[in-house]
């Protein structure tokens, strides 16, 4: 799970910054849409076995996401400052210092520089549209504007982030569900993307992943997944036979990382035949399965979720470390490169990132965890 997560942080990285593994990856879309399972699974899972109450579920959702994000906020603000004091390039702030009020709306621009602070909304600025001159209105198709809000953002991969905000506040209302509404929901989620995708055109950015009533049925695909793995946890194998050894957790991740790739490859096929937008989306149910199938290998192995821990500060840094990169190419007339130097640059700092601040935030952050077998079994009685 932790070689996963990490692998689609860097996806994403590929996606925004050119090539970083040498074979095919999943593009951005993808990437960001299996995270969406992920996350589904991950809170159907401590929600059930870790939170006696909402309320806690809340509050360190918020101490996990908001004190890191700020931190990386923060950091881009004076990166930038910096670059453009010293050097005239003014990178995540060059929006904020062209003469915004030129090209966009004041509204628009607000809106947006709220949103890096509350990271609320940030998925909804990919709907709206300020242009000068011009009221604040909603745009199906924000890549024909000329003067786009999200260039406002200073950490604009943080989108998917206002995606999952929707999905946290809904989570504990979720898991009291039980299973048949939950996959009534994702097949209404469902059918109204293909709905969308046949009969309206929706098939481009931002309708293909950032539409949150459309990508619930991916969330809740993985909580349907932990409730399968609670089905077949008196039934798993020894403990023997779990990824236990070194050795055997490199096979696995190798196997992983090949199975990943079949993933493409055979998507790539059917998106021949159907449209990748919908080659990808069929094959997301698959992940149901999956998913558990592989937390019940590596999911209690420590050093696998060491390793997992890391996405997220990879996925919160690689932005600004992208474009400081690229800055720093381009200043020593380089022009290769720039994917495999931030994806390395994104993993060191991330690392250290997640040693001196992010591991003792989640040490004061368990403390509103419990520990009790009854929340389960209450759980699966309710989830039946």
């Amino acid at each position: 799970m932790g070689i996963l997560r990490v692998y689609l942080a860097l996806c994403v990285i590929a996606d925004h910054a050119g090539s970083v593994l040498p074979w095919q990856m999943h593009d951005g879309r993808q990437a960001v849409q299996i995270f969406y399972i992920i996350s589904g699974f991950y809170m159907a899972m401590i929600l059930s076995t870790r939170y006696a109450k909402p309320r806690d579920f809340y509050l360190s959702r918020f101490l996990r996401i908001f004190p890191p994000y700020w931190i990386v906020l923060l950091a881009t603000i004076i990166v930038s400052v910096a670059g453009g004091l010293f050097f005239n390039r003014w990178l995540l702030l060059r929006a904020y210092i062209s003469y915004p009020l030129d090209h966009n709306g004041a509204a628009g621009v607000v809106i947006t520089a709220l949103s890096n602070f509350t990271l609320i909304g940030q998925d909804w600025i990919m709907f709206l549209q300020h242009d000068a001159g011009q009221s604040l209105h909603f745009t199906a198709n924000f890549w024909n504007d000329p003067s786009p809000l999200w260039h406002y953002l200073l950490a604009p991969q943080c989108w998917s982030i206002g995606v999952e905000l929707t999905f946290y506040a809904l989570a504990p209302f979720l898991n009291r569900l039980r299973t048949r509404w939950l996959v009534c929901i994702a097949v209404g989620g469902f059918g109204a993307r293909l709905m969308a995708y046949r009969y309206l055109g929706l098939t481009h950015d931002p309708w293909s992943y950032r539409f949150f009533p459309f990508e619930i049925s991916l969330f809740l695909f993985g909580m349907l997944g932990y409730r399968l793995y609670l089905r077949t946890v008196p039934n798993h194998p020894p403990q023997e036979w779990r990824c236990v050894s070194r050795l055997s957790y490199l096979i696995g991740a190798a196997v992983l990382l090949l199975l990943l790739y079949i993933h493409i490859r055979v998507t790539g096929y059917f998106a021949h035949l159907i449209g990748p937008g919908l080659a990808g989306l069929i094959s997301y149910p698959f992940l149901i399965v999956g998913i558990p199938a592989l937390f019940f290998v590596f999911g209690h192995h420590k050093f696998d979720r060491l390793i997992g821990e890391l996405s997220y500060p990879i996925y919160l840094l690689h932005y600004v470390v992208i474009v400081v990169v690229a800055t720093l190419l381009a200043s020593f007339g380089m022009g290769k490169g720039l994917g495999v130097i931030s994806a390395l640059v994104s993993l060191g700092l991330a690392a250290l990132f997640y040693r001196v601040f992010i591991a003792r935030l989640d040490r004061k952050r368990h403390v509103l965890t419990v520990t009790n077998p009854d929340l389960r079994d209450a759980a699966n009685a309710t989830q039946a």
